[in-house]
């Protein structure tokens, strides 16, 4: 489907983009499920789970697992900035444009609120050590391969008046609504620690820039503009697809070994 700057053709409402390419748009939330289900296709494999495991000290259960995943999807968050989408507008309507890492930093941080609290970060912040979950959520938003330093210019911009028809609570409580049910084990009970070592925090940032860029390959994830509940199922599937025909599943090659 394609789009003009952003913008449902079958309203006048401007929606969040997360990636754009001649004019036409993928939604921010199925971008961020791309490279989520990239991610767990990726520590899926033998390999990369050893390599994760050791890294943590110990093995990782399910619902930890599923947790990376969710401050993986979390890694683009800052894309909901208008700054950000009025990039792909046309007409940026008067506002100041902006990257998306360090508002992404201080969205998460809770600023401005009404629009952090949209997801279910507060949730998110109780599943360990704020410490370690503030860690990881750091190393998701430095995919870009270098640590982010959120400043207030950052948290500048988000309520912009109504020059525009785009609005970032709306688009954010549309995302956050969807976490819990692409990854229910993530909000099922459990209590055991997230790892927080430095090396853990180094493979983890590693892994989501890895999933970040294979996520983003749009022969393999064609870009899908009206926002789909039902995305995440065909997400993963195409995630394992990917993660196998680049090499790194090695079940196929043993296979053909012995």
């Amino acid at each position: 489907m394609k789009e003009t700057a952003g913008q449902n053709s079958r309203s006048s409402t401007f929606f969040a983009w997360g990636k754009a390419a001649d004019g036409t748009f993928h939604h921010l939330a199925h971008h961020c499920a791309d490279v989520a289900a990239c991610f767990e296709a990726i520590i899926e494999t033998d390999a990369i789970r050893a390599r994760l495991d050791q890294a943590a000290g110990r093995a990782l259960d399910a619902v930890l697992l599923s947790r990376l995943a969710v401050f993986c999807f979390l890694h683009d968050i800052g894309k909901l900035h208008p700054g950000f989408q009025a990039k792909g507008w046309g007409n940026a309507h008067g506002v100041a444009l902006h990257g998306h890492t360090g508002e992404g930093m201080l969205l998460l941080r809770g600023e401005p609120r009404a629009i952090a609290d949209a997801f279910p970060r507060r949730t998110i912040l109780g599943w360990g050590d704020i410490e370690a979950v503030t860690n990881l959520l750091e190393a998701a938003l430095a995919h870009h391969g270098m640590p982010v330093v959120a400043q207030s210019v950052h948290g500048e911009g988000w309520l912009t008046g109504a020059r525009h028809s785009y609005d970032p609570e709306r688009e954010a409580a549309a995302i956050g609504a969807l976490l819990p049910l692409w990854f229910p084990l993530a909000f099922a009970d459990g209590d055991e620690p997230l790892p927080c070592s430095p090396r853990f925090q180094h493979l983890f940032c590693g892994l989501i820039a890895f999933a970040d860029w294979l996520g983003s390959n749009r022969a393999v994830f064609p870009f899908v503009a009206a926002l789909d509940p039902g995305y995440m199922e065909d997400a993963r599937a195409k995630a394992r697809q990917a993660v196998t025909a680049i090499g790194l599943e090695t079940g196929p090659w043993r296979a053909c070994l012995s």
